[in-house]
Parts: C-alpha cells; sequence; structure tokens
C-alpha cells in the first residue's frame, strides 16, 4: 500500500509510450520494451512462470523490432505484435499473443482451462491467438474477463506499413466486430450468455466492405460493453445490475448490443469503464460534456454522491472544462485537465493518490496530497483495479495505491 505517488526507481531512465494495468501492469517503453510488474498467478506476465512481481522486469520474449499494443484484463494480458512480414520490413502484419487466465476462454485459443485451487492457468508465455491470422485487428479493448475487438481480412501482399491508419488496406472480406472469454451476463453481445473460447462475430455489427466500419470506437467494463457507431449511437452489452448499461433501469441484463437513448444526439467520443461504472465524454469545439453511470458508493462517479446511477448523468465541469484523459479503476476515477491530476472513489489504498477517505467529487490531487505531482505537469494516467500509475513530465513513472 502506497498512499503517496511514489517515483518507479527501475524505469525512470526509460520513455514510457503506454501503461495497461487491472491487478496487474505492463509498461511499454520506447522501442517497444515491455516491462511488467503486479500480481501473476496466472501467468499473466507471459514470464514463463507465476512468481509475484515486484519491480518491473522485461519478458525474454520482448523483441523491439516490432510494434507493440499491450491490454490486460484481470488476470489476463493480450499483446498486439506488428510484426515485419517475410517479404521484407516495409508492410506489416498483425499479430495477436494471449497469456494468463483462461476458466472463460478468456484467452480466446480454443480451449478453456480447468480451475484448480481457484487459479486457471491457460498460457504463461503468450500463444498466438489463431483468429486473427490473415485479419488487421482496428480496435481492441478488454474487460477484466472478456475482449471485443473489430479486425477485417485483408489481401496477401497488401499489408499496412507501420506508420500507416488502420483501414488504409486492400480488405478482402467482412469488417468484423467480435467477442470471446466471459459471457455470463451477455457482455460479448451475441444474444446468449455461453463462454467463448474462441472469437466469435456479433451479426448486428458486422458489415460488408461496401459500407464504412459501423463501429468506430469500443470499450469494456467488468461484465459490460459498449459500441459508438459511425452515426454516433452509443449501444451497450452486459450486466446492468448497477445501471452500468445506462438504460435507466438497475434490472436484467443486455446479451445484444442496445442503444442508449439518453446520449443519442450527444456526439459521444469516447466510453471508459472501470469494473462496474462507466463514463461517456464528448469533446465538443464549444462546450465538452462528461456523463457518469453505473456503480457508485465509493463516490467512483464524481457526482457529489453515493447513490448509484442508472440514466447518464452530466458531470459538473466547473474548473475541469479541458479534460485530456480519463481513466478508471476498480471503483476509482482519474482525469488529466490541462496538465492537473483529479481523483474520485475508493481510496481505502490510497489509490486517489492521498491518504484521506473516498472522494466523491472530482477533487486535485493536490500540493498539500503530494507535491510531486503538482511541480510539473501530468501526461499519462492508468488505473488498475486498486492503484493508479501516471507520467508527469518530463517522463517520470509514478505509481500509488
Amino acid at each position: 500500500k502506497v498512499s503517496n505517488p511514489t517515483q518507479v526507481d527501475a524505469l525512470k531512465n526509460k520513455s514510457v509510450i503506454t501503461i495497461s494495468a487491472n491487478e496487474h501492469t505492463v509498461v511499454v517503453c520506447e522501442n517497444s520494451e515491455v516491462f511488467c510488474f503486479g500480481l501473476n498467478e496466472s501467468g499473466q506476465m507471459g514470464l514463463g512462470d507465476r512468481r509475484k512481481i515486484e519491480k518491473p522486469e522485461k519478458p525474454e520474449w520482448n523483441k523491439q523490432d516490432t510494434r507493440l499494443n499491450v491490454t490486460v484484463g484481470a488476470f489476463h494480458s493480450l499483446y498486439l505484435h506488428k510484426l515485419p512480414t517475410a517479404s521484407g520490413h516495409t508492410l506489416y502484419e498483425d499479430c495477436l499473443y494471449s497469456t494468463g487466465y483462461n476458466k472463460h476462454g478468456e484467452l480466446g485459443l480454443g480451449y478453456f482451462t480447468e480451475s484448480m485451487n481457484g487459479l486457471s492457468v491457460g498460457t504463461k508465455t503468450p500463444a498466438l491467438v489463431p483468429f486473427f491470422h490473415n485479419r488487421d485487428v482496428l480496435l481492441i479493448a478488454v474487460g477484466w474477463y472478456h475482449t471485443i475487438a473489430v479486425c477485417a481480412q485483408v489481401a496477401t501482399g497488401s499489408r499496412r506499413p507501420p506508420g500507416e491508419v488502420a483501414g488504409e488496406k486492400e480488405i478482402v472480406g467482412r469488417l468484423e466486430v467480435v467477442g470471446f472469454g466471459y459471457n455470463k451476463h451477455g457482455q460479448l453481445g451475441l444474444g446468449h450468455s455461453e463462454d467463448m473460447k474462441q472469437a466469435m462475430k456479433l451479426p448486428l455489427l458486422t458489415l460488408t466492405t461496401s459500407t464504412p466500419p459501423l463501429v468506430r470506437k469500443i470499450a469494456c467494463g467488468g461484465s459490460c460493453s459498449f459500441f459508438i457507431t459511425h452515426d454516433n449511437q452509443v449501444l451497450a452489452a452486459g450486466c446492468n445490475s448497477r445501471g452500468q448499461l445506462g438504460l435507466g433501469s438497475f434490472k436484467g441484463r443486455a446479451k445484444t448490443p442496445v442503444v442508449i437513448k439518453t446520449l443519442t444526439g450527444e456526439n459521444i467520443d469516447e466510453v471508459v469503464c472501470g469494473f462496474d461504472h462507466c463514463f461517456a465524454i464528448h469533446r465538443g469545439n464549444l462546450k465538452m460534456k462528461l456523463f457518469a453511470f453505473g456503480a457508485n458508493a465509493y463516490g467512483q462517479l464524481g457526482l457529489g454522491m453515493s447513490n448509484d446511477v442508472c440514466t447518464p448523468k452530466e458531470v459538473s465541469l466547473v474548473g475541469m472544462e479541458n479534460i485530456d484523459v480519463i481513466a478508471c479503476g476498480g471503483n476509482h476515477s482519474m482525469l488529466i485537465c490541462g496538465g492537473r491530476l483529479l481523483s474520485c472513489g475508493r481510496n481505502d489504498y490510497g489509490q486517489c493518490g492521498n491518504k484521506e477517505g473516498d472522494r466523491f467529487s472530482f477533487t486535485s490531487v493536490t500540493q498539500s496530497d503530494n507535491a510531486q505531482i503538482n511541480t510539473l505537469l501530468v501526461r499519462k494516467v492508468a488505473c488498475g483495479a486498486s492503484h493508479t500509475m501516471v507520467v508527469r513530465a518530463p517522463n517520470v513513472l509514478m505509481g500509488f495505491g
């Protein structure tokens, strides 16, 4: 437990590019260097063992000649590599690897792993997910135990160069929205509640190549999923026991994606999820709007109260009109506004960046909490289940919780 933001000394000379966190943390640095730390009982680090990693450790498989995107669930990790093709280094192909917990098919490898002593270790080193062979992964989102992705089949030899924008390629099949993993609450949007051991297509959101891709953004929470379409509709699927689907009730679940009517016309740009609380943000030229819904027992919605919210409710942005980044943990939330760091929600481990109790409204992590945070601008933030990682200028990685 670390209540005050503390520098990660082992990475003090590294330039951090991305951070993904849940019960464990994976940091990608410049030149695609990967460092892992945290819980590892299911082999979710991909290190080949199940040791708890208390200091950042670099996996043996990490190669610096690839482009890498990492997303983590509660006890598993997905590594999206863009590897040079056999024909040369000017064209790249997408290869998705997974490692860790696999009781519900979280790894997408085509099998479930039985649980022993509460653990379900699918693989302790990254394994290639076969479904994505000859597919480019355009979008990917990982929840606690499930994954949603948007991908496209591509013609042989038409792989995009590493810096090319997604979508600029010869597509030979359908633009597919797929899901795999835990599905008890229908969070995969497939119309049923059976767990999926390999990627399955969502028929309602998969279109032919003659039409622009229907889905432009995706997000996953603990047992819910969100889809933002090109006509600016926000759809939700999964568990709704805390109102986290934003449908106006606390009842039941949605096994197929349902439109959140309250957000229609709000031109939502992004949805960000914690375990069972969510934010939807509109980044307008004239006015930014932030909507919150779902679980709120710890004040994680930043609304100044502790009641759960089943209909998206606008958050007051007085003093924080320019939201650069929003991140959600298990039961806490963080914002970066013009370089300032703000937090709300559960704080029993200090995950809000101070020694006080739970915060029910977004409050600055002020100098009285920790002078180091506000002496220079905060550039990045990522939330785990009960911890937070930030990068402050010039490139200092810090953690708390």
